[in-house]
């Protein structure tokens, strides 16, 4: 059975990401994947700092926290689908803590395994392109440094007349229909 780890990046327990990612796990529980969710505010995540580049010195992070055990979780996943929010224009800080702690995951021997992992993650960033949803997916995206394109999904709450705070966004239909496309174009159905 494959397996697909959805990343929320959001610190909002009831927001738009967390409900595309329900909506997102309970289409692929019907097409037979076993699917995780991680919402990253129930983690301890710490952002780079303070360590004197450990990480380029001895090839690992010298920071204790939960981000280590968050990437082994995301290394044994066939997919990896990350729901981001857009805050002030940008992707979420939370994205950023979790992103930047990838070079301590992976030294500079890891490229292979690097690109490897990379070729699993897919994005939706859900943030209105007004306030510059659509800067923040090329943003998520230079990530990737053209190793591969992701399948990618920007949802806008101001496209379909719903809220940005109140996370409605899921009931609409139109958005359940682009989540449905994207979900089948992560899996190749």
């Amino acid at each position: 059975m494959s397996k697909v780890i959805n990343v929320v990046f959001s610190p909002r327990k009831n927001g738009n990401c967390a409900d595309a990612a329900t909506y997102n796990k309970n289409i692929l529980n019907k097409k037979g994947y076993q699917v995780e969710t991680i919402y990253l505010y129930d983690y301890d995540i710490n952002p780079c700092g303070n360590c004197d580049y450990h990480c380029f010195k001895e090839g690992n992070c010298n920071i204790d926290d939960d981000v280590y055990s968050i990437y082994q979780k995301l290394m044994g996943a066939d997919y990896i689908m990350y729901y981001i929010p857009t805050f002030a224009g940008h992707l979420s800080s939370m994205y950023f803590m979790f992103h930047e702690r990838e070079q301590g995951i992976f030294s500079d021997n890891d490229h292979e395994y690097n690109h490897a992992y990379m070729k699993k993650i897919h994005i939706i960033v859900i943030g209105n392109s007004i306030a510059g949803g659509d800067l923040a997916l090329t943003e998520a995206l230079s990530s990737f440094k053209n190793m591969y394109q992701p399948e990618t999904l920007l949802l806008s709450s101001r496209d379909y007349n719903a809220s940005s705070i109140k996370g409605n966004l899921i009931n609409n239909d139109d958005v359940k229909h682009r989540l449905n496309l994207f979900v089948n174009r992560v899996i190749k159905v």
